[in-house]
């Protein structure tokens, strides 16, 4: 049994993956979780569901779990293609919608590089460790390493 300090999310290239400490998959989303009795597991996907799927999380627990997974893994991934050019000023909608505001928004007229470095320097990491500190409500659940 083991009880969850922290959970990050990550998606990288084919070649820059890793094994899935449960299965031996090679996988390239990883969900890394680090436990409060010190070790840091790494799971594909698939894995880390039949976890907490084993854990006695209630149903409404369980969904509340997946929910915030689901953000955390939205947050990473725009985080991402912030960083490798997916997402540009002409792709952007919160940019695009802070140049078109009337009312004195703050990115009006501002750069797109301006933007895009607030984004990933502190907006985007900001919102994803808000997300991660949420799932403390989850900490003093048992997570059984076996499903």
């Amino acid at each position: 049994m083991a009880h969850i300090k922290r959970i990050s999310f990550s998606t990288v290239p084919t070649k820059l993956g890793c094994n899935c400490d449960r299965c031996g998959q090679w996988i390239k989303n990883i969900w890394t979780v680090e436990y409060k009795e010190g070790f840091t597991i790494n799971y594909g996907i698939d894995c880390f569901e039949k976890v907490y799927k084993n854990s006695g999380l209630s149903q409404q627990g369980e969904k509340m779990l997946k929910k915030s997974l689901k953000y955390i893994k939205e947050l990473y991934k725009q985080l991402d293609d912030y960083k490798n050019g997916k997402i540009t000023a002409e792709t952007d909608k919160g940019y695009q919608f802070a140049q078109t505001c009337d009312g004195g928004h703050y990115w009006k007229g501002k750069p797109y590089e301006e933007y895009k470095a607030f984004m990933i320097d502190e907006c985007l990491p900001a919102w994803i460790e808000k997300q991660e500190q949420g799932l403390e409500k989850f900490k003093n659940i048992n997570f059984k390493e076996e499903a």
